[in-house]
């Protein structure tokens, strides 16, 4: 059975804005789309849940701050 959330339960979830969610709407091919029930976006939390599971959980760029961090310290 789908479990769903409206748009505001879906921005505290992921923790976007509005405009972020918004966009990812927009322009992410890969991001699950909504469905409306009148004029209520809800989003199926399975699929978001896939699509999170498909993002990095880290930056590369973050991992060299580390070292960065470490070697100025020395």
């Amino acid at each position: 059975m789908a479990r769903y959330a409206t748009a505001n339960d879906l921005l505290a979830y992921l923790r976007f804005s509005r405009a972020t969610l918004d966009r990812r709407i927009r322009h992410d091919p890969a991001f699950p789309r909504p469905i409306y029930i009148g004029r209520t976006r809800r989003f199926d939390l399975d699929l978001v849940d896939a699509w999170l599971a498909t993002r990095p959980t880290t930056f590369p760029d973050t991992a060299n701050d580390n070292k960065r961090e470490a070697r100025n310290a020395a």
